[in-house]
């Protein structure tokens, strides 16, 4: 087939449109918020260019935070001022390194500093949300086997954080890419073992609330804010119509 007659159909181009975003789900979005919790301005900052987070999610343009935000407005993944806010709103806060290990690459970087609560739970609120439904992605590093608890919208997560200079985590050897665990356990008796971050999915509503404690210091990386995608059932049926649509025609062509 030559590309002129793929073009001058619109059915094929839109079958294979859809094949590619369902191919690619996961990384195909319209916007998302990222925040990382950096030790200052000149140590764990991430670039406006670096792409950090798990796979599906990895967004550029963090908004570095080394300060007790108040009402701190966030840029989306293209470097745009958004309406969204950030305001640590309990808890006394220090930023700084969870690990020694010299850090690697965006997602070492990432994951390598945090927000701490010394000893104390912390509170963010997100208010002015500019999507309509959304996921939010904390990420939460700990040293060995420090649970985590994080919460939003009414739901908890349990984490055991993994050794921080384990092997595949941030230690410090280049060839080694950081590696993601979700946490998915929602009983306290039970932690999700090994695992650094959080996904809450359906979101609705311009405000929320990160809540974060702990057995010992409690801590965040980072968190993100994605705005709602198809989920690859939805581009299926889309997919589904689209291919009827287009060997309907070759149907009545034929006839």
């Amino acid at each position: 087939m030559r590309y002129t007659n793929l073009i001058s159909n619109p059915g094929i181009f839109l079958v294979i449109a859809a094949t590619a975003l369902w191919a690619t789900h996961g990384s195909v979005r319209s916007a998302s918020i990222a925040v990382n919790f950096a030790s200052s301005a000149n140590i764990n900052p991430l670039d406006p260019t670096d792409s950090a987070g798990v796979i599906g999610f990895a967004q550029s343009n963090y908004n570095n935070v080394f300060l007790a935000p108040n009402n701190l407005i966030l840029n989306d993944n293209t470097g745009a001022a958004t309406t969204a806010t950030l305001t640590l709103t309990t808890g006394s806060v220090s930023f700084g390194a969870i690990t020694g290990v010299a850090p690697f690459g965006p997602d070492d970087t990432l994951n390598r500093s945090g927000a701490f609560g010394n000893f104390a739970d912390l509170t963010f609120a997100l208010n002015n949300i500019p999507y309509a439904s959304y996921s939010i992605v904390v990420y939460s590093l700990a040293g060995a086997d420090h649970l985590r608890a994080i919460t939003v919208d009414g739901t908890t997560f349990y984490s055991r954080s993994p050794p921080p200079s384990d092997f595949g985590y941030i230690d410090g050897i280049p060839a080694t890419p950081y590696l993601y665990t979700q946490a998915t356990s929602t009983d306290p008796g039970s932690p999700t073992r090994n695992s650094n971050y959080m996904v809450f999915p359906g979101l609705t509503g311009a405000d929320q609330t990160i809540f974060v404690t702990g057995d010992n210091q409690r801590n965040v990386s980072g968190f993100q804010i994605v705005d709602t995608i198809p989920e690859p059932s939805t581009c299926a049926i889309l997919l589904s119509g689209l291919c009827v649509l287009v060997f309907g025609r070759r149907t009545r062509r034929v006839r």
